[in-house]
């Protein structure tokens, strides 16, 4: 399983619920009308990271997919569907845009419930695969947590490790540590 990560922020002469509506139309839109290979989207409210600081309040989306093929597919269905109207409105009004790919390692897809994230250089990777495993020790009903590496290179860090709370500070060290919001998931 993959994930398309796509952080973006409104221009600033944009109508703040204007962009929003639009983004949040866009991820309904593609919800309801899932293309081949894509499970779900969702949107989280995100402060500045080291690789995108745009000024105005950043979107953290995310489109999780079962393969690379389904990032052809999620392409093709912007272009050809009815997200292309909010999708042109975003384009017009989006200050600036990063994105990263990643894949599942370990732990719950299921993203929703997780506000915060670490993102860990290589070096720091053997210490999250620790404590990742120690946690899953006591079984899945533990594990309050998720585990994403970089794909093809393509991203900030190595490995993303999504929690529900805090996780101990010798684990996190030297990670970026963002606390995100949820603000749009399908229904």
């Amino acid at each position: 399983m993959l994930a398309l990560i796509f952080w973006n922020a409104r221009r600033s002469d944009a109508d703040q619920t204007q962009y929003r509506d639009a983004l949040f139309g866009f991820h309904e839109e593609l919800n309801d009308n899932k293309p081949a290979g894509f499970r779900f989207s969702c949107t989280f409210a995100s402060p500045p990271t080291p690789w995108f600081n745009a000024g105005s309040e950043i979107y953290e989306d995310w489109y999780v997919l079962r393969n690379f093929a389904g990032i052809d597919a999620l392409e093709e269905a912007v272009a050809n569907r009815d997200t292309m109207q909010s999708h042109r409105f975003l384009m017009r009004h989006t200050a600036g845009a990063s994105a990263a790919i990643v894949g599942l390692s370990g732990g719950q897809a299921r993203i929703f419930d997780f506000t915060e994230a670490y993102w860990t250089s290589t070096r720091q990777a053997i210490a999250i695969d620790g404590f990742f495993a120690a946690n899953l020790a006591g079984g899945s009903s533990r594990v309050n947590m998720s585990v994403w590496t970089r794909s093809l290179a393509l991203g900030p860090n190595e490995r993303l490790i999504l929690a529900k709370a805090s996780i101990p500070e010798d684990v996190a060290r030297g990670a970026v540590h963002l606390q995100r919001q949820l603000e749009w998931r399908p229904e």
